[in-house]
């Protein structure tokens, strides 16, 4: 599931800030 061209901090980047996205929304619904 590489998006970019595969590049581990591109993949990194994406995932963290899906994850702090996550995050945000789990605590704006608490």
């Amino acid at each position: 599931m590489h998006a970019g061209g595969g590049s581990a901090p591109g993949v990194l980047a994406q995932s963290g800030r899906q994850v702090a996205r996550a995050v945000k929304a789990a605590l704006a619904v608490e």
